[in-house]
């Protein structure tokens, strides 16, 4: 029984290590400051874009990502999906990481920092409440 689980142990390592994209990189060596693997560096035409945006909620200014896929054409209609990060995180670490690789499937995502959190504003800082995800994620 230990062999079968230290043989699932090492394949899970193995996997997760051969993903390769999800590994950290320095954000202060990216413009849009993400901080994983394979990251958009810039915009390319034909290619997944990232636009950084700002809006009110509540109040607040909240700062977004809105990553369109290749070939975006305004003209038609995408499936869209909000990303949220998990608490303690902020849109450049793994909500980034999802919202570019469902881009890369074609759809257009928004990945925001949560009111109190990174980028956006409020006060205090760093709060990270339920209620007030929900109402991030609706709007």
């Amino acid at each position: 029984m230990k062999r079968i689980v230290l043989k699932a142990t090492l394949m899970a390592a193995i996997v997760g290590a051969s993903g390769g994209a999800a590994f950290a990189e320095d954000y202060r060596k990216n413009p849009f400051t993400l901080t994983y693997g394979g990251a958009i560096t810039k915009n390319e035409l034909g290619k997944v874009n990232i636009h950084p945006v700002k809006y009110k909620l509540n109040g607040l200014d909240i700062a977004a990502n809105v990553y369109t896929p290749a070939n975006y054409d305004p003209k038609k209609k995408y499936p869209a999906v909000v990303v949220a990060h998990p608490n303690g995180g902020v849109k450049e670490q793994v909500a980034g990481l999802y919202a570019q690789r469902l881009a890369e499937q074609g759809y257009i995502t928004i990945a925001m920092d949560a009111a109190y959190q990174g980028g956006s504003g409020g006060k205090p800082r760093n709060v990270d409440n339920p209620a007030y995800r929900t109402e991030d994620i609706r709007g």
